[in-house]
């Protein structure tokens, strides 16, 4: 499964090593400063440049999902496709 995840703050800090041997295409951030830097040896990329990349999922690693999911749908993102790191444990688990 190929992963995107939205958030590169405290949330992604805490729930990274779910993703340990995963498949991350690409960091998303809202914040210019980390836009098109590495975090982790991950490209952070716009949330308006997501559909450059092939992805399954887009988990949100954030506080703030409800406004997140809601920027991310409104891109056009399936909702069925957006997850929230409450989500992790059945979203991994099915995965393997």
């Amino acid at each position: 499964m190929k992963f995107l995840l939205f958030g590169t703050g405290e949330y992604y800090n805490r729930y990274k090593i779910w993703f340990a041997k995963e498949e991350i295409i690409a960091l998303i951030d809202n914040s210019k400063e980390k836009q098109g830097r590495y975090i982790d040896n991950i490209l952070v990329i716009r949330p308006e440049d997501i559909f450059q990349y092939e992805f399954d999922v887009i988990v949100i690693l954030s506080f703030y999902v409800k406004a997140m999911k809601q920027q991310l749908m409104n891109l056009g993102v399936e909702e069925s496709k957006i997850y929230h790191f409450f989500d992790l444990h059945d979203l991994l688990c099915h995965s393997a």
